[in-house]
């Protein structure tokens, strides 16, 4: 791509391809045969133990009479592109058993004043039993909706006592 030997400069075809000098001139500094000892050590602790991390693999160069820290072992595990196998955690993945329910205002365009209305159920604890279920009502209104979507106007109702129901015999 960039010619050095070129008529025209290094410094126009760098301009013209979009790029920095800086990395057409460097030239990456070879590993030392310290290091590539190093990673021959890890790379068989690794085959051995794959589930040991950075600590894990220090404290065994450790035993095997080689002085170094961790952040010199992670930098060379990284290089290499192996890590510690272990299960990770799957947070993204829902439980089959959930269900999914749908967006019912996918789609929907809000035109007028209170076309729109939201609520949140939620329980506060209460000195008496009876006196726990709380609704919060939250209702925009459309002429100051688009102005300030943090603009809302609460209300709170509480239900003292709740029904009971019969038993059906």
């Amino acid at each position: 791509m960039i010619d050095k030997g070129d008529v025209l400069p290094v410094t126009k075809q760098c301009d013209l391809l979009d790029l920095n000098r800086s990395g057409i001139y460097y030239t990456p500094a070879p590993l030392s045969a310290k290091d590539m000892e190093l990673m021959r050590q890890i790379d068989e602790i690794h085959l051995a133990y794959p589930f040991y991390g950075s600590r894990k693999i220090r404290n065994e160069l450790w035993a095997r009479g080689y002085d170094l820290g961790r952040d010199r072992v992670r930098r060379l595990m990284r290089r290499m592109g192996i890590e510690a196998l272990y299960v990770k955690p799957r947070l993204s993945l829902a439980h089959p058993a959930h269900v999914k329910y749908p967006y019912l205002l996918r789609g929907l365009e809000i035109t007028r004043a209170n076309h729109v209305w939201a609520a949140d159920i939620c329980y506060i604890p209460m000195a008496e039993v009876k006196k726990g279920l709380a609704a919060y009502f939250t209702f925009y209104n459309e002429r100051r909706w688009h102005q300030n979507l943090d603009r809302k106007t609460p209300a709170m109702v509480y239900f003292n006592s709740l029904p009971q129901r019969q038993a059906a015999a």
